[in-house]
C-alpha cells in the first residue's frame, strides 16, 4: 500500500480538472473490483485522493463513488459496457500525462495485496489498449 499512498501523494491540489478526478477515482474502484480484495485500505486510498482534488461536481463525493460502484458493477458484467467505460474513461484522462499517472495508479492498485492475478494482467492490458499506452 506504500506505493499506491506514493502514487496519490504526487498529485498535488488542483493538478486534474473534475472529468479527470471522475475517470480517476472509477478506474481505482474498477481495479479494486477486478482484484476481487475490497480492502478497506484501498477505500481509504480512494477516500485521500478525493480529500486531495478540487472536486467541482454538483454531485457530492460519496454518492459519486456509490454511482461509479454501481457503473463499475455493471461494466464488470457486461463486456460491452465495459469497453464503453474503458473509451469514456480514455477521453477523460485527455492528455498523456494523466493517461500514464491512470494506468500507474491502476497498476499500483492492482498489485498492493502483493500478488497479479490473470485477471488483474488482463484488466491491466485492456487498460493499456484503451489509453493508447505502455
Amino acid at each position: 500500500m506504500e506505493n499506491v499512498k506514493k502514487f496519490l501523494d504526487s498529485f498535488k491540489e488542483h493538478d486534474t480538472e473534475q472529468e479527470q478526478n471522475e475517470a480517476i477515482i472509477e478506474l481505482m474502484i474498477w481495479t479494486m473490483y477486478v482484484d476481487k480484495s475490497l480492502m478497506l485500505v484501498e477505500d481509504e486510498k480512494i477516500i485521500q485522493y478525493l480529500d486531495k482534488t478540487n472536486w467541482k461536481s454538483g454531485i457530492d463525493p460519496e454518492y459519486f463513488i456509490k454511482s461509479a460502484i454501481a457503473k463499475i458493477r455493471n461494466a464488470v458484467a457486461d463486456t460491452a459496457k465495459a469497453e464503453k467505460l474503458l473509451a469514456s474513461i480514455a477521453k477523460r484522462l485527455d492528455t498523456s500525462d494523466m493517461k500514464n499517472k491512470a494506468l500507474k495508479a491502476s497498476k499500483t492498485l492492482a498489485e498492493a495485496d502483493g500478488k497479479l492475478s490473470d485477471e488483474e494482467k488482463g484488466f491491466i492490458d485492456s487498460l493499456k489498449k484503451a489509453l493508447s499506452v505502455k
